[in-house]
């Protein structure tokens, strides 16, 4: 049942944005069932997961055991139709993922590595190969032309001193209508990554290039997790 009152609080920016990642969030939702033979059926963990993510896939491509982990219950991990607004979100406090070893069989991380601090992010996929069997790990790619959390072109190619400055042109900060301490803090959090880095914290993994326009758009790692 879809919660009509949620959709109305969904915000322009967000109703955009939101929009046009349903085409490929659907193709990773099928590419999760094709690798993973009853990905439906296990237990699955979304790392930094948000239930809008599960809203935008056919409901074939989601799982019946499915939690959610993220370092806050906020708008990143919302609910924007209802329909899955009784998934439950844990809230862990970004350094050790609160599972046992090997607590699911598959975990999945989409567009949340570029937002942990450089120095926590091999942490991150090592606590991702821990708790599961499986997993996918997904980040936008460098080499893509348009920084996709703000919509601006070339936005992370440039230095970041310019690039602050910058962000305040972005159609981001003119349709979401964000703070001044909201565009300081989402900016700084924001880093995307070199393909060379990303590999680098699961080198046996294997690559997968989503492509936009014949371009990469982003990357996505997959793989049995290390014991």
């Amino acid at each position: 049942m879809i919660d009509d009152s949620v959709e109305k609080n969904v915000s322009l920016w967000d109703r955009i944005v939101h929009s046009s990642s349903e085409y490929f969030r659907r193709k990773r939702g099928g590419l999760f069932r094709q690798m993973i033979p009853g990905f439906t059926s296990l237990k699955v963990c979304d790392v930094g997961g948000s239930r809008h993510f599960w809203e935008k896939l056919d409901p074939a491509d989601v799982p019946k055991d499915l939690t959610l982990v993220n370092i806050r219950d906020d708008g990143q991990a919302r609910s924007f139709t209802g329909s899955y607004g009784h998934v439950k979100v844990i809230v862990y406090d970004g350094d050790r993922l609160p599972f046992e070893d090997k607590s699911f069989d598959v975990a999945v991380c989409n567009s949340v590595i570029e937002h942990v601090p450089p120095a926590k992010r091999a942490n991150l996929v090592r606590e991702i190969n821990r708790v599961s069997n499986y997993y996918f790990i997904q980040t936008p790619a460098f080499v893509f032309p348009i920084e996709p959390h703000f919509f601006c072109p070339a936005l992370h190619w440039l230095p970041r001193p310019l690039a602050r400055h910058a962000v305040r042109l972005s159609p981001w900060r003119f349709l979401s209508k964000p703070s001044e301490e909201h565009i300081k803090e989402y900016f700084e959090e924001i880093q995307i990554l070199t393909l060379k880095e990303f590999r680098s914290y699961a080198p046996e993994a294997q690559l997968i290039r989503e492509k936009a326009a014949g371009l990469t758009k982003s990357y996505i790692l997959h793989g049995a997790s290390r014991p």
